[in-house]
């Protein structure tokens, strides 16, 4: 099994209950990869709109949601492929490349992407 970027999967964080987490950026050299948190949007309470993702976007998203740039977080690729055959993450359909396209784009015009994250987005020649 191999981990890229567009791959997704549900994962227990935050407040363990699974999740949605879709596979962003491959950083090849350290066998990381940086993983997305996708939230529900939900009436009355605020939300980064540098990229909101609808249903159609993924099957698994069914109603507006958005792209939690400040939890961006570094996964091990090998540690994620173990919670994939163990069961702690389910695999997901990979998404779409201008779902990714618009994903990558919203880190860089997010206000809420950590600065250590932006180097990784900066130039979003890779698609």
């Amino acid at each position: 099994m191999s981990i890229s970027a567009g791959d997704s999967f549900l994962f227990r964080a935050p407040l363990d209950k699974f999740h949605l987490h879709i596979v962003v950026e491959e950083v090849i050299d350290s066998g990381t990869c940086i993983c997305a948190f996708i939230s529900s949007i939900v009436p009355g309470r605020g939300y980064d709109k540098a990229c909101v993702l609808d249903a159609g976007d993924s099957s698994f998203i069914t109603h507006p949601s958005y792209v939690v740039y400040d939890k961006l977080r570094f996964f091990d690729i090998a540690m994620l492929e173990k919670m994939l055959d163990d069961g702690t993450a389910i695999r997901k359909e990979r998404i779409k490349d201008d779902v990714l396209r618009r994903i990558r784009q919203g880190a860089i015009d997010s206000k809420m992407t950590p600065n250590y994250f932006r180097k990784y987005f900066a130039d979003g020649s890779d698609m």
